[in-house]
Formats: C-alpha cells, sequence, structure tokens
C-alpha cells in the first residue's frame, strides 16, 4: 500500500526545500565574492611582483634592498593569506556540493511522492468511474423496472376506471 501524504507534509517538504536552496543561492553568492575578493589580491601581487622583478632588473643600490625584501616578505604573508582562503573556498564548495546532493536526493523523494499521489489519484478516479457505471447501469436497470410497474399500475388503473364505470353504467 502505498503511503499517504497530507498536503500539510507537501506543502512543508516544500518549504523545506525552498529553504535550502536559499541557502545555497546564498553559499553561491558568498563564494562569488570570496573569488572575486581573491582575483583582486591575485591582481595585486602580480603588481608587487613585477614591481620588484622591475627593481631588481634595474640594478638598483642597497638602499632599496630592504624595501624589496619587505616587498618579498608582504607578498609571501599574502600568499598564506591566499592559500588559506583558497583552502576555505574549497571547502565551502565541497560543503556546497553536500547541500546541492541532499537537496537533489530530497527532489528526488519529492518527485517520487509527488507520482505515488497522482498514481493513487489516478487509481481512485478508476475507482469511482467504475463504480458510477455501476451505478449508472442500476439506475437504468430501476428506470426500466420502475417505469415497467407504472405501466402495469396504468393498466390497473385503467382496468378499474372501466370496470367502476361499467357498474356505474348497469346500475
Amino acid at each position: 500500500m502505498a503511503t499517504e501524504y497530507t498536503s500539510d507534509y507537501v506543502y512543508e517538504l516544500i518549504n523545506k526545500l525552498d529553504e535550502e536552496l536559499n541557502e545555497l543561492r546564498s553559499t553561491i553568492s558568498s563564494l562569488a565574492s570570496t573569488v572575486k575578493d581573491l582575483d583582486k589580491r591575485y591582481g595585486e601581487l602580480a603588481q608587487r611582483i613585477d614591481a620588484i622583478a622591475n627593481t631588481l632588473s634595474g640594478g638598483r643600490g642597497q638602499s632599496d634592498m630592504g624595501s624589496v625584501l619587505r616587498e618579498i616578505a608582504y607578498i609571501e604573508t599574502t600568499l598564506l593569506n591566499y592559500r588559506d582562503q583558497l583552502g576555505k573556498v574549497r571547502d565551502q564548495l565541497n560543503d556546497m556540493l553536500n547541500q546541492l546532493n541532499k537537496t537533489m536526493g530530497e527532489l528526488s523523494d519529492a518527485r517520487s511522492m509527488i507520482f505515488d499521489v497522482v498514481n493513487n489519484l489516478r487509481n481512485l478516479l478508476a475507482n469511482y468511474q467504475s463504480r458510477l457505471e455501476e451505478l449508472s447501469i442500476t439506475i437504468t436497470e430501476l428506470s426500466i423496472m420502475l417505469s415497467s410497474r407504472l405501466n402495469d399500475l396504468e393498466r390497473e388503473i385503467k382496468a378499474m376506471r372501466e370496470t367502476t364505470l361499467l357498474s356505474k353504467g348497469k346500475q
């Protein structure tokens, strides 16, 4: 026997799926923002590395070496942060994929449930149609039987009238 689903259950399931999709949208938006920020940082790093390369290739003096070393230290720190941010993005993507898989499973379950409900409704309609056809046949048979009885009664009443009129006419 198929499971019976109430309209409240279906409504709650749809709301839950909608919330999960909104959560996924929010995660995607957050990821897009993080990736945009990382791209900006990457551009800044590329510019700093180009500046260091230009300084080193220009053969500038010892005084510039201190600023080059500070710049290299900054780049190293920024690259470490960049790596950490990429790790967070990877973790968020994994979480999002897990959530998406879960939501897809729930959508599949909801689709199956809806198909079950539709099949149950089809079966009920087929049963009602069968019963209505049987009822129609019964009503037709009763109608014929009642019509026949009515005709019999009319003949009896007519015969009684004729008998009564004949009796009155003889008196």
